[in-house]
């Protein structure tokens, strides 16, 4: 069977296989004081996971898959990247809040996410999934910044890091600016978001 964008197919293989191997470090490390918060940080990494490995056949192999199971895998690609941002919420919101404030801020992550989930079904554009990414990485920003005082200066760093990455690979993934056919704004994207990932990784066990 060839691979219609190999590089891209390629990329989003190494995205995924780093993304698990990043979730199974963080669950195999030494015990947190705080297992809630390493637990969303794992869900995250492996929704990440599962939306490299669904994109990387849409890329690859979708033209030889029928069509109703080739858009199955996009729109895994696009609820999985939800599911990313919904942890990243659930980090900062872990992070910022506790009692009957930590209740209600998870509430509101809840419906948010909810509301991506329909937009990403009912357009089927990689845009509803990035606005849910970028949400939770926001929201993580904001509290990280917010509760610096109780955590290792690394802390913050690494996650503002990993924003900046991530900005910087979403402008290039819309620019729709590569080097090519042969490494495209596609594969660019993937190799910053993999960067930008082993930031947060660094957040995470900071």
């Amino acid at each position: 069977m060839k691979v219609h964008e190999p590089m891209t197919f390629a990329t989003d293989c190494g995205l995924a296989a780093w993304c698990a191997w990043l979730g199974y470090l963080l669950s195999s490390g030494a015990p947190s004081l705080h297992p809630e918060v390493i637990n969303w940080w794992i869900g995250g990494f492996a929704a990440t996971a599962i939306a490299a490995a669904a994109g990387a056949v849409h890329h690859g192999l979708g033209h030889a898959l029928a069509p109703a199971v080739n858009r199955a895998c996009w729109r895994l690609a696009l609820l999985s990247l939800v599911a990313t941002g919904r942890c990243l919420a659930q980090v900062a919101v872990l992070t910022a809040f506790s009692g009957n404030a930590l209740d209600n801020a998870t509430l509101v992550c809840w419906c948010v996410a909810a509301f991506l989930v329909v937009a990403a079904m009912r357009t089927d554009r990689f845009a509803a999934a990035i606005c849910a990414y970028g949400l939770g990485e926001v929201a993580l920003l904001v509290a990280a910044f917010a509760m610096r005082a109780h955590h290792p200066p690394g802390h913050l760093a690494w996650i503002a890091a990993a924003f900046v990455a991530s900005v910087i690979a979403v402008a290039v993934q819309r620019s729709q600016r590569g080097f090519g056919q042969r490494f495209n704004h596609n594969d660019i994207y993937h190799v910053i978001q993999a960067a930008a990932l082993g930031f947060f990784y660094l957040a995470a066990t900071a």
